[in-house]
Order: structure tokens, then C-alpha cells, then sequence
């Protein structure tokens, strides 16, 4: 964990270990890691994605497109 992560961390109260995917292996087999468009420009990018995951790590549901603005607290119906 970098330093950073940590004071972040401890800035909002988190009790669990945060992950990060510096390198976007793991966002690509969620299909997270794709082309996007902003201003004209194409360039590639995080799709800001919500994922349930199981307890053996299957995938549940996805939720495509989420925002921090509208995205409730806890699990959500979704399309799988």
C-alpha cells in the first residue's frame, strides 16, 4: 500500500485494505478497461463499473455506467 492510500485510509475511517489495479489487468477481465471519448479526444480508460462478487469470486452482477452521484450504499438488483 502506498502512503497516500493509507492517509486516505485513515482520513474516512475505513476499516478494510484498499486494492489498487495499477496496472488494469484486473479491470480488463471485468471489461472496465476501455475506449473512451472525452472533448473530442479517444483514449483508453476506467468505465466506472459496480461489481457483486461471490464468496468463491464469481461475478453476481455489474452494474455498467454507475456514478458516485446516484449509487446507493450496498448491494443492488442488477443485470448480470
Amino acid at each position: 500500500m502506498e502512503k497516500r492510500d493509507g492517509r486516505f485510509r485513515d482520513k474516512h475511517q475505513l476499516n478494510f485494505p484498499l486494492l489498487a489495479d495499477t496496472d488494469h489487468k484486473v479491470a480488463e477481465q471485468y471489461g472496465a478497461w476501455r475506449e473512451r471519448v472525452r472533448f473530442g479526444k479517444r483514449s483508453m480508460g476506467i468505465q466506472r463499473s459496480t461489481f457483486l462478487i461471490d464468496a468463491e469470486g464469481g461475478r453476481e452482477a455489474k452494474s455498467p455506467r454507475t456514478s458516485p452521484l446516484n449509487r446507493r450504499p450496498g448491494p443492488r438488483r442488477s443485470d448480470t
